[in-house]
């Protein structure tokens, strides 16, 4: 079809300003990212470093490019910030940055306790094995019951060569004067499974109406459950049948045990 070249050059114009509209809309995009970003930054900068787990989620939910705003914020003046955002960059994949911030700020004296303990929980729930050496350091080095209870936590998840260390710092805090703390180390010492020195503290709370009494319930109820599969698993060396009150778990673990982990996978 023919036509006039007035009607070719509207087509002309006409591509020519969708091509331009979505260049416009992609570049946008990425500002608004940018933006965004700084906007939660100066936001959250005030809030203590324990609001960093809520920044974090927000700077995840941006998507990939939030990377390079996010790199710039490792360098900000606010803790909770840098947190937020070293631990989005974990998320991300961009663990070499967000690992070495997370180590300075829980190395830096000068921070609150609780602010370089954030920072250790952060590198406990994303760090490398990398991560240990250094946070056994500083465990050895500091006295600061809050800071060594993190530190033993955070070098549990990381390192499997230094949990003994680990588990021997959380037994420490469990002789702590502070009830609060010592409820926390048995805590953390029923979530690794290691009950016996524990078992007093959480049995004492586990009538509470709290967050830390259902804890405690919830790990002895795990603890007498394994009790009860270990009672049955015994049972199994001479499984001849269902003679035990936990057959159907007896025979469970009998298959598996002659099929598996004795035979064939």
């Amino acid at each position: 079809m023919n036509c006039s070249p007035n009607t070719r050059m509207l087509c002309v114009t006409l591509l020519l300003g969708l091509a331009a509209g979505q260049v416009a809309a992609q570049a946008p995009a990425a500002n608004d990212v940018s933006d965004r970003v700084a906007r939660y930054a100066r936001i959250m900068a005030d809030k203590p470093a324990t609001d960093a787990w809520k920044l974090a989620q927000k700077f995840r939910a941006l998507g990939a490019d939030a990377v390079t705003p996010l790199l710039v914020q490792l360098d900000g003046d606010s803790a909770t910030v840098r947190i937020a955002a070293a631990t989005a960059l974990i998320h991300f994949g961009e663990q070499d940055r967000a690992e070495a911030a997370l180590l300075t700020l829980a190395e830096r004296a000068e921070l609150e306790p609780t602010t370089r303990a954030t920072a250790l929980e952060s590198l406990g729930l994303g760090g490398r094995p990398g991560v240990g050496e250094p946070i056994h350091a500083l465990l050895q080095k500091t006295r600061e019951p809050a800071l060594r209870l993190a530190a033993a936590r955070a070098l549990w998840r990381v390192s499997l060569d230094l949990r003994p260390a680990a588990k021997t710092c959380l037994e420490e805090l469990l002789r702590l004067d502070d009830p609060d703390l010592r409820m926390e180390a048995a805590l953390a010492l029923a979530a690794i499974e290691e009950y016996a020195l524990a078992l007093p503290i959480l049995r004492s709370v586990e009538d509470e109406p709290s967050q830390r009494g259902r804890l405690a319930r919830s790990y002895l109820r795990t603890r007498d459950a394994e009790r009860q599969l270990q009672s049955a698993y015994g049972e199994t060396a001479r499984f001849v049948g269902t003679r035990s009150k936990y057959d159907v778990v007896a025979e469970v673990i009998h298959d598996i045990r002659q099929f598996h982990v004795d035979g064939e996978a």
